[in-house]
């Protein structure tokens, strides 16, 4: 008799422990698969930021003077995500419509453009803010006393979990330094 006491309390006690490792282990995986949503999400935002930020204007008989509307920019910056830092490199970065999800594509120069993000819905758009702190869906947005480069650009995206929105403020000119030909008139 006390042995099968000792064996239901045996028993018993495994089966709570295995259900508190079961417990555990299950906390484990969804606090780990949230932590990578989060860190690929952050990672995605500052790719964003960081070729954003560092846009800079290109010389008035420049090739790559940057233009936008609400689903594609494109310019020189000195930061791009593949390229050499510091050496001004023309991108293209494009929201692309596909399948009922949105991709944020990346472009340097003729590569082939790469996905940096990815939401599930239908609708996201860039807006650039203009010196007189309006929001436009066009850049050049055809002000008189408009510069070559907007303040910032916001990124929203309307996906399923609800609305996105990412500003990257451009930290550098405006407009861009003149050529010595240009000052002496040659």
């Amino acid at each position: 008799m006390e042995m099968l006491v000792v064996l239901v309390l045996a028993g018993l006690i495994s089966t709570l422990l295995i259900q508190g490792l079961t417990h555990v282990l299950n906390l484990r995986v969804r606090f780990l698969s949230q932590l990578e949503k989060q860190t690929t999400e952050a990672l995605q935002e500052h790719w964003f930021r960081e070729a954003t930020t560092a846009l800079m204007p290109d010389h008035r008989s420049g090739n790559h003077i940057f233009s936008g509307n609400d689903i594609r920019f494109q310019g020189l910056t000195l930061n791009p995500l593949k390229g050499t830092p510091g050496a001004p490199t023309p991108i293209i970065m494009e929201f692309v419509f596909k399948e009922g999800n949105i991709l944020l594509q990346y472009k340097e120069r003729d590569d082939e453009s790469w996905e940096i993000a990815c939401w599930n819905g239908d609708d996201a758009a860039f807006s650039y803010l203009a010196p007189d702190n309006r929001w436009y869906q066009q850049w050049p947005p055809g002000l008189k006393d408009a510069t070559q480069m907007p303040e910032g650009i916001l990124l929203k995206v309307d996906e399923v979990r609800g609305t996105l929105i990412w500003f990257a403020g451009i930290s550098g000119r405006r407009e861009p330094k003149p050529l010595l030909k240009d000052m002496l008139g040659i």
